[in-house]
Order: structure tokens, then sequence, then C-alpha cells
């Protein structure tokens, strides 16, 4: 089956409602996290895809993974996890503006009337989601050209994993992690008990 590129692909599919399950899951972690304000569109702004700062993030090397399994399979416990939407939580140090995605307007509508997201066991009834989503509303309405205004890193946007590399890095270092000078995606904590160790990957 060919992969849709837009929406209007995605609503001829006979999996139109496990596309909107996906998407309306998405747009709920964005409102969470309140990732974008709906603005007006702004004059004279850098064009797309050019005029980057630095964006590359670091990638764990692979003689570090097997340095790690090697150790797993003597003594070392290994735990694995993955944090749901993780580039949502990375702060962006520049301006960046992204054009409206398909269907948010729908979706807040749903939210704000309090009817059943179909990707939701139950009614969103949650304050701090309900006033977000109040809030992008209000910014659809009040232009009819407008933009999103992101707070937070997103997928597809170039600065993103090193935006959530530095948020996720601090948040170690904030309880007695260090970052090897060989990987600096391999976190050592030498003051805990029995001594740990974190990767991060992306």
């Amino acid at each position: 089956m060919i992969e849709p590129m837009t929406w209007k692909d995605i609503e001829k599919r006979s999996d139109l409602n496990l596309w909107k399950s996906a998407l309306e899951n998405e747009y709920l972690s964005q409102i969470k996290n309140d990732t974008w304000e709906i603005v007006p569109r702004p004059k004279d702004r850098k064009r797309p895809g050019e005029d980057f700062h630095e964006t590359s993030s670091p990638i764990v090397r692979s003689s570090s993974i097997r340095v790690i399994a090697a150790l797993s399979a003597e003594f070392v416990e290994i735990h694995q996890m993955d944090v749901v939407t993780a580039y949502l939580n990375g702060t962006l140090e520049e301006e960046v503006f992204m054009e409206i995605p398909d269907q948010l307007s729908d979706v807040l509508k749903r939210v704000l009337a309090k009817r059943k997201i179909c990707s939701q066991k139950a009614i969103i009834t949650e304050e701090n989601l309900l006033q977000t989503a109040k809030r992008w509303n209000k910014g659809l309405d009040e232009s009819v050209d407008s933009v999103c205004l992101l707070k937070k890193s997103l997928y597809g946007l170039r600065q993103s994993g090193l935006q959530w590399y530095k948020r996720l890095s601090k948040l170690l270092i904030d309880i007695s992690f260090e970052a090897l000078l060989q990987d600096p995606c391999v976190f050592v904590a030498l003051k805990a008990a029995t001594g740990c160790a974190a990767v991060v990957s992306r």
C-alpha cells in the first residue's frame, strides 16, 4: 500500500479511523506539552530550510554499546526505557514558525466541546489541556493567516535531537551523573552505592 503524503490521501483509505486515532493522540500530546502558540504570520522572516545554527546531536558509539552489553553478561543489570514524544520536551533557543497542521482545528473543537476523542477511553476533562486548547482555538479564530510559533522542539525540526539531548543531559547531571569524555551519550554515576550508567540514544 502506498504511504500517504497528505491528509487528503489519508481520507481515501479504508483504515482512516486508525490514522485519525494516531493523529488525535499526537495532537493531545502537543496540547498537553503546550508545544506552540497560534500567532499571526510574521513578516520578513528567514526562509524555510535555510540559516540554521548548530543542529547536530551526539549519537552513542557502537563501542560503548558493546562494552555495556559485555558487562551485562557478567554482573550488570540492564533496564531500558522509552520517553514518549521525547522531542516535545526540548526547549527551543530561537524563534521557529510552522504552518498550521492538518485537522488541528477539528481536534481542538472536539476537545473544547468535551466530546470523546476516538483515541481516548474517556472524555478529556484535564483543565490545563482545555485551557491550552481554548487559547489555540482563539488564535485560529482571530487571524485568517495564522501560524504556529514553536515553544518546544518538534519532530522533523533540525535542532530537535540536540535540544532533547541538552534537556536530558541536564537532568542526568543534576542527579550526579557525569558524561564520559570519550562518549557524551554515556553518563555514569560512580558516587552511587553500586555505580550505574545511563546511555542516551535517539
